[in-house]
């Protein structure tokens, strides 16, 4: 894996990382993400992949990469929702640090590398991930928020694809059940984590996020979205309450703030749409296009 052996730290051996992989009907995408595991820098990793009822050739694609490499393992389920199909995934793994990697995403040839000597530089550390971008549909730089807990319980600050230890999915129970319909690791990373949890991001392109149009997030509807939050604020209540503890007067500050940014976004609309600001443009590109004119007194 490339460890320094002139530190201070010296590995008798190199922690496994166990890749948990769902795939529902994702075959066409799955050797992007098995050929990213294979590209890995550090060997020291296994991948257990999890058909979740497909109906497709998912079990086709993964047994030829089972047959060329004997660290991924294959596994068929009745379909029973991603929560489900990961926390089986886990049981059927060894590994000291947890990756989730969704079949269609891949990840970069250092992430498995950096995530081993970041956790094993501090035992402290409960959250290793790195930068991210979009790709597929659309390709770009996913902007992410620093991680700061009370922020997590507003928005998912976090992607789905960062790792974290076994002993701490095991203690919080994994991934709920109850959010079968999204927002799965959002919901366990508000389980993981507190207030004084070490997240640390790797300064260093990590994770490919595909985007599909008929991807699970994209299609979840402002209802849908409203329902799965008020189901993870049911599933740590205590925690919200301990954080927001005047809910209405939370909302209503919120809701302040909202309107305020509304209105500075029309207002600028509404500038630049006015003759004056387009007048304005037009004098500026004039005024470019003319030639400096010098002091002579300049070249005196």
């Amino acid at each position: 894996c490339g460890f320094p052996l002139n530190k201070n730290i010296f590995y008798m051996s190199i922690p496994l990382v166990s890749v948990i992989t769902p795939c529902y009907n994702q075959a066409r995408y799955l050797p992007d993400a098995l050929e990213s595991l294979l590209s890995q820098t550090c060997k020291n990793w296994e991948c257990i992949i999890v058909n979740d009822g497909s109906t497709d050739n998912t079990e086709d694609v993964a047994l030829s990469y089972c047959k060329e490499d004997r660290r991924i393992q294959y596994y068929f389920k009745q379909n029973s929702g991603v929560c489900d199909s990961r926390n089986f995934a886990v049981s059927k793994s060894k590994g000291k640090y947890l990756l989730p990697l969704d079949a269609d995403d891949k990840i970069s040839e250092s992430y498995i590398e950096n995530i081993i000597k970041t956790f094993e530089s501090d035992e402290t550390i409960d959250v290793v991930y790195g930068n991210a971008v979009f790709y597929g549909e659309h390709n770009g730089e996913i902007k992410l928020k620093s991680f700061n807990y009370k922020t997590l319980l507003l928005e998912n600050v976090l992607y789905n694809s960062v790792a974290f230890r076994r002993e701490r999915f095991e203690y919080v129970g994994g991934y709920n059940l109850n959010m079968k319909k999204g927002w799965e690791d959002w919901e366990l990373m508000i389980s993981l984590l507190n207030e004084n949890s070490k997240v640390v991001k790797i300064p260093e392109l990590c994770f490919y996020y595909r985007i599909l149009s008929g991807s699970r997030e994209r299609s979840i509807s402002d209802n849908q979205r409203e329902s799965l939050f008020l189901q993870i604020y049911e599933n740590h209540k205590s925690i919200y309450d301990k954080f927001f503890p005047n809910p209405i007067r939370f909302a209503y500050l919120h809701r302040l703030s909202e309107n305020r940014s509304k209105a500075l976004e029309q207002s600028i609309d509404s500038l630049q749409k006015s003759k004056k600001y387009k007048l304005v443009q037009k004098l500026a590109k004039i005024i470019n296009l003319l030639p400096i004119q010098r002091d002579p007194r300049e070249n005196q």
